[in-house]
């Protein structure tokens, strides 16, 4: 079921990337395709920064 799950997410993932870049590129071309993905991977960069919490499992 995760991995149904995951696929699911994988996809709207990559579907909404088409999307937004081929709006971005309608609006002006390869200069904002550019803008908006050199955007998203900063924002990516960032997050992975973020410390997160570790769950213990009891043994």
């Amino acid at each position: 079921m995760a991995a149904g799950i995951l696929t699911t997410i994988r996809q709207l993932g990559q579907t909404l990337g088409v999307a937004v870049l081929g709006i971005a590129y309608q609006a002006g071309g390869l200069t904002p395709v550019y803008v908006v993905a050199a955007a998203c991977g900063g924002v990516t960069g960032l997050l992975a920064l973020v410390p997160r919490k570790r769950v213990r499992v009891p043994a």
